[in-house]
Parts: C-alpha cells; structure tokens; sequence
C-alpha cells in the first residue's frame, strides 16, 4: 500500500538540458535528504532525461538540494539543506 501522506517535491534540475522543466517527486515524508536526493537520481535516469550521467555524477554524495524560488531559481541566501534533515 502507497504513502498516506507523502511530500509531493518539485524539483528544479539547473544542469539538465531543460532547466525550468521541474520534475514532479513524491517521497515518505520521513525521508532523508539523501534518500530524496537519491531517488531524484534514480528517476532522473529512469525518465530519460538529459544530459546522462557520469558513475562518478550518478554518486549520490556530489548533490545537494537547495530551496528555490517559485521560478526554480535556486535561492543563494539559504545553504544546501543538511544530510540529516527531512525535507
């Protein structure tokens, strides 16, 4: 049986080839920042977007997720979330 109450995340992708085409993320809100970070990855890859990535880019510890505006601009005043954070 799926999540009752799940985060559904917008996620902005800036060093894809469509960068203001958000992808749509649902996650356990208990979830890590690096569990969603690497299920971004992992559906990143499973929806076939652009560019590919490398082993080494497909490596969960070289992202971070930032809060962004409602543009997708990411929102250079506030730091990368923190790994034992839940979103």
């Amino acid at each position: 049986m799926g999540e009752t109450n799940p985060a559904n995340l917008k996620i902005y992708l800036p060093s894809s080839d469509k960068p203001k085409d958000p992808m749509q993320v649902v996650v356990k809100r208990e979830a890590s920042i690096e569990d969603v970070i690497g299920y971004i990855l992992y559906q990143y890859c499973h929806e076939g977007r652009t560019p590919l990535l490398s082993d080494e880019l497909s490596s969960v510890v070289r992202w971070n997720l930032r809060i962004g505006e409602d543009d997708g601009e990411s929102d250079d005043d506030l730091p990368g979330m923190e790994w034992t954070k839940v979103p």
